[in-house]
């Protein structure tokens, strides 16, 4: 039972919060329009909600990231695999919002700055590093859930973090005393342990041998052989190495560290007895630094469709350089161009040099305010990738607002909203009009003036780009000085070659300060 279910529960205590929960119900549990988002979600993966202002988008990209789970079911009309019942968590949900010093720096990766702590001299250096934007991010965590879901555990197959990091402790050990570990190759020939870097990667040659520039073995590929065979009679040859790493150098090295790291867990190795294997959460950094490796590809490829899925909303997402910002991976969010997919693509990454591919169980969803005029318009490319839902206002919800009855002292809320939204769509167009959560709270007369005074006629000066003429059209001559509407202006001196045209002033009033028979 998600959380949702659990608010719409509570106890009411009064009439009054009665019909508030019955007019929440309609607008925001109305099956229908759930049943169409969810569907059209689960048909493409990537949405967008479109539509003016004040029509419930924002609501919506808060609450349907918790019900993704029934997307891909509604849209295959499968039963869901992940169950109804097992919402994801807030961690499963990645949130930005697009503006336009938005880049595909901060949205996919880039070159950052970072302080490098001097511990010695108290002094601080500045190193710049290759940093992982949300939208990696959110991939790394959605391949991360497929190979965490997916990883056969049990108190005998003890987590390689538990028994890498007590191999090379054990390692490290042996290094201060200058006693380096010796490896056996598939040649039987010997290999040692020379030095740990920070990252946790071995660095192995030729025992005897002084080389010291030689490339490093990293944790993510040892790991890749841990998960991939139980024995190390299970290797013939180094090609298996090679295809389970997918590195070409050092195959030798990586077949000598991986037979001893099993010798170590087999002989050495002493967890605490009787432990219960505890899967270990991992932070955003190292997810990314082995999904860079490759390690969970194979996972996402076999399990991904049936994982835990992953939910990145973009808020305002035509605010950006959409083009700009997805740069080269906009054709790899398609559903069928993702891991495992019929038309997979996998592209290099121009910072990191990695390949990258998008997960199958990453659903975007996005919000686009279409009465924004300062924003950058999608293009054709951009559209084929993303499902639309139209969102528009609907008058019909007002009517359980005000007393009940969608009624403030005489007025009526929808028609009120409904007479608006007709005279604007043919002064400018429907993408124009105004959403009903303008009206949504007003429950007294001083509630419709302060809607009119802070929300609906700064609204229209916008629309229309302070042509009170047309302001005038929309809201009725009320709102205006009529007074100073005709009244003339002295000039300090006429000019036969400039004579201003006469023109109609327009001085709004102060709505707040109205009588309540002003106002009707």
């Amino acid at each position: 039972q998600n959380e949702f279910e659990k608010v719409r529960e509570e106890p009411v205590l009064s009439d009054e919060d009665k019909r508030e929960e019955i007019a929440l119900e309609t607008i925001l549990w109305d099956e229908h329009l759930e049943d169409e988002l969810l569907f059209t979600w689960g048909r493409k993966k990537n949405l967008i909600l479109q539509g003016p202002p004040g029509v419930g988008k924002t609501f919506w990209s808060d609450e349907l990231p918790f019900r993704v789970n029934e997307a891909e079911s509604r849209a295959t009309m499968a039963p869901s695999m992940l169950g109804e019942d097992a919402p994801p968590g807030a961690d499963s949900i990645f949130r930005c919002q697009f503006h336009q010093s938005m880049s595909y720096e901060d949205f996919v990766e880039g070159i950052k700055p970072k302080f490098q702590d001097e511990s010695d001299d108290e002094k601080e250096e500045l190193t710049y590093e290759i940093s992982p934007g949300i939208f990696k991010i959110a991939c790394a965590r959605a391949a991360y859930n497929s190979y965490k879901e997916n990883k056969i555990t049990n108190r005998k197959s003890y987590e390689f973090e538990d028994v890498y990091q007590a191999f090379i402790e054990m390692a490290l050990s042996h290094i201060s005393a200058n006693d380096f570990i010796n490896c056996k190759t598939i040649t039987g020939k010997d290999v040692e342990i020379y030095r740990i870097n920070k990252n946790d990667s071995i660095k192995a040659r030729a025992t005897g041998s002084s080389a010291t520039h030689v490339a490093p073995l990293t944790k993510e590929n040892i790991q890749k052989l841990y998960d991939t065979y139980n024995s190390i009679n299970e290797i013939k040859n180094l090609q298996q190495i090679k295809d389970t790493v997918g590195v070409s150098p050092r195959l030798t090295e990586f077949y000598a560290v991986f037979r001893s790291l099993l010798e170590f867990k087999q002989t050495t190795f002493q967890p605490i007895k009787d432990e219960e294997v505890v899967e270990k959460e991992l932070n955003d950094d190292e997810i990314v630094r082995q999904f860079d490796a490759g390690l969970y590809t194979k996972s996402v490829k076999e399990h991904g469709k049936s994982s835990t899925p992953i939910v990145l909303v973009i808020d305002e997402i035509n605010r950006g350089n959409v083009s700009a910002i997805f740069g080269e991976l906009i054709t790899l969010i398609e559903g069928d161009k993702r891991i495992g997919q019929a038309n997979e693509i996998q592209l290099i990454l121009p910072y990191s040099k990695v390949p990258f591919s998008v997960p199958p169980n990453l659903f975007i969803l996005g919000t686009m305010n279409t009465a924004d005029r300062s924003v950058e318009a999608l293009d054709t490319a951009l559209r084929r990738r993303f499902n639309f839902e139209e969102m528009m206002p609907d008058p019909s919800l007002l009517k359980t607002r005000g007393d009940g009855k969608g009624i403030v002292a005489e007025f009526k809320l929808w028609k009120i909203l409904k007479t608006i939204n007709e005279r604007i769509e043919v002064l400018i167009d429907r993408d124009h009009t105004i959403g009903h959560a303008y009206l949504w709270d007003v429950k007294t007369i001083t509630d419709l003036k302060l809607a009119f005074h802070n929300k609906i006629i700064p609204l229209l000066q916008e629309y229309f780009f302070g042509n009170y003429a047309k302001m005038e059209l929309v809201i009725g001559t009320k709102f205006f000085d009529q007074k100073k509407k005709n009244k003339s202006v002295d000039f300090a001196v006429r000019n036969s070659e400039l004579d201003p045209e006469p023109v109609t002033r327009y001085e709004l009033l102060n709505i707040q300060e109205f009588s309540d028979g002003e106002m009707k």
